[in-house]
C-alpha cells in the first residue's frame, strides 16, 4: 500500500514538469489510485439524467441540441459521443434533456 502512495506521489511531481496533456492523465491515474472515482457521473442525479435520455431521445437529435446550445453548436459527431459515451460536458447534457422531454412530450400528446 505504500509503495503505491509512493508511485503516484512521484508521478504527481513528474507532472509538474510536463505538458498539460500528460498532467492529466497522472491526475487521473491519481485518483484510480486513490480509489476515488474520476468523473462526476457516478452521481446518481447524472445517471438518471442519461437514462432518461436514453429513454426518449430521437432518432435524429444532433440538430435539435444544435438549436438549444445556439452560440456554442458543437460537430454533431462529438454530441453524439458525449450521448454514447455518457461523457460530462453539461451544456450538451443538458440539451439532450431538453430535446428528450419535448419528444416525451409531443409521444404522450399523440396518444
Amino acid at each position: 500500500m505504500l509503495v503505491k502512495y509512493i508511485v503516484v506521489y512521484l508521478l504527481l511531481q513528474l507532472s509538474h514538469w510536463t505538458n498539460t496533456k500528460l498532467r492529466k492523465k497522472v491526475k487521473q491515474n491519481l485518483f484510480i489510485c486513490m480509489g476515488k472515482p474520476i468523473h462526476r457521473y457516478h452521481n446518481k442525479k447524472i445517471v438518471d439524467k442519461f437514462d432518461f435520455i436514453d429513454k426518449w431521445l430521437p432518432a435524429h437529435y444532433t440538430s435539435s441540441v444544435n438549436l438549444i446550445l445556439k452560440e456554442n453548436t458543437q460537430n454533431p459527431a462529438y454530441i453524439r459521443r458525449v450521448k454514447n459515451r455518457r461523457m460530462i460536458d453539461p451544456p450538451i447534457i443538458d440539451a439532450l434533456y431538453k430535446v428528450s422531454l419535448f419528444n416525451k412530450i409531443q409521444v404522450e400528446n399523440e396518444i
